[in-house]
């Protein structure tokens, strides 16, 4: 979706329709997931589903790392911390996943280290 492409409201399912009037501006008025979850009676796992879908589909969702909640930016600031956040969480994940990477493109038998549980 482009930039300046308007979303319409009446093209979201009604319960995406409640999680988009619900959150409010500002991380101070941040709406947290089990609040979420009583408005729209969907379970936490299925907001955090939706929320990436309205995500996708444009909608600039802003959350905070210390579970306070989805928020929409009020300031370029919010939008900026949260894009640092994003991007730390993205830096994390590579350097995982680049141990799996490395393993399955190179000519090394497979090591895994074992633990004796008994």
């Amino acid at each position: 979706m482009e930039n300046n492409e308007m979303l319409n409201f009446n093209d979201f399912t009604k319960n995406d329709q409640k999680i988009i009037s619900s959150i409010r501006y500002g991380k101070e008025n941040a709406i947290t997931k089990n609040e979420l979850s009583f408005i729209t009676g969907l379970d936490e796992r299925t907001i955090r589903q939706r929320i990436h879908l309205l995500r996708e589909n444009g909608l600039i969702i802003c959350s905070c790392s210390n579970h306070r909640g989805y928020y929409y930016p009020a300031t370029k600031t919010e939008a900026i911390e949260f894009y640092r956040e994003m991007m730390a969480r993205i830096k994390k994940i590579a350097k995982i996943t680049k141990k799996a990477r490395d393993y399955a493109f190179s000519n090394e038998n497979f090591m895994q280290v074992k633990f004796d549980l008994g």
